[in-house]
């Protein structure tokens, strides 16, 4: 088990000196515990236990460049630059670590459960009190990717910081994310994540909805199986920013928002094959568009 100074999560910045144990750097190859390496970082990081953020976070670097057929080390990597992204200040060191996670669990996702990849298995790792587990973080690390790193790239992007797929220059000629049924698609947390980010008022500078929806719009043009639950985050989305344009007495705004609203909405009862879990929009869709056509278009 890795030795870790006890620190508090403020510690956790890319400055802090003193070393980690030797354990921590990644060797060139990629070793065959590193699973419970990643695992014992990880879990150090969420206790606050770091001593060297330098240490840990090359050794997350590394771990995603040369591991990068191991989708649980590489989930591991996903949470671990959260949680540095979470830990700081300054938004550009935010914007490129919530970057560096979001790009390993991509990547874990292109190589999750690929039968030509071993290592895509789930791994058992041994906890810190002694009892082993099979690791299977997939939902958790889109849980973060939902409820942290899409939202807080949305919002870095609207407050300054250029994010390349939030600024209309980004190309998606396929699906960002390769699992495409129900219930590991990725894509359906990213859509989640982006309907967050425009729902957060406890920000400064609130979230850019015309890159939302582009952004929205790209996954739902190449994401085919999941464009029922997109579409329906896009419609959701829009009604909130409805709500606020008419909280602020715009009603033009609060309009035109309405009307992409219903647009996604009506959308989402044209696709064909719907995923099962998306019958419940589907099915609460009509009575939806009727109410948001009758509080914000009653004249249309």
């Amino acid at each position: 088990m890795l030795k870790f100074i006890a620190a508090g999560l403020a510690a956790l910045t890319l400055s802090t000196a003193p070393a980690l144990a030797q354990r921590t750097s990644a060797p060139p190859a990629c070793p065959d515990d590193i699973e419970q390496r990643a695992y014992n970082v990880v879990e150090a990081m969420k206790a606050g236990q770091v001593s060297d953020a330098n240490a840990v976070y090359g050794f997350l670097d590394q771990a995603s460049t040369v591991c990068d057929d191991r989708p649980e080390t590489l989930h591991l990597v996903a949470l671990g630059f959260a949680i540095f992204g979470e830990a700081q200040t300054a938004d550009a060191t935010r914007q490129s670590l919530f970057l560096k996670a979001w790009n390993a669990a991509r990547q874990a996702d292109r190589v999750w459960s690929d039968p030509d990849t071993p290592s895509g298995e789930a791994r058992q790792i041994t906890q810190a009190n002694g009892q082993t587990k099979v690791l299977d973080l997939r939902t958790k690390v889109d849980d973060t990717l939902r409820d942290t790193i899409i939202p807080q790239l949305a919002l870095l992007h609207a407050a300054g910081q250029e994010v390349y797929a939030f600024t209309g220059q980004a190309t998606m000629p396929l699906c960002p994310y390769r699992m495409e049924t129900a219930f590991q698609a990725r894509a359906r947390a990213e859509a989640a994540g982006l309907y967050f980010a425009a729902t957060r008022t406890d920000v400064d500078v609130p979230a850019d909805i015309a890159s939302i929806d582009r952004r929205l719009k790209q996954l739902r043009r190449v994401c085919s199986a999941q464009r029922a639950f997109i579409s329906w985050q896009l419609a959701r989305t829009h009604s909130r920013a409805a709500v606020v344009a008419e909280q602020a007495g715009d009603a033009e705004a609060a309009a035109s928002h309405a009307r992409a609203a219903i647009e996604a909405a009506e959308f989402m009862l044209e696709v064909q094959l719907p995923q099962p879990e998306d019958q419940r929009y589907i099915d609460g869709a009509p009575d939806w568009i009727a109410k948001t056509r009758a509080r914000f278009l009653p004249e249309d």
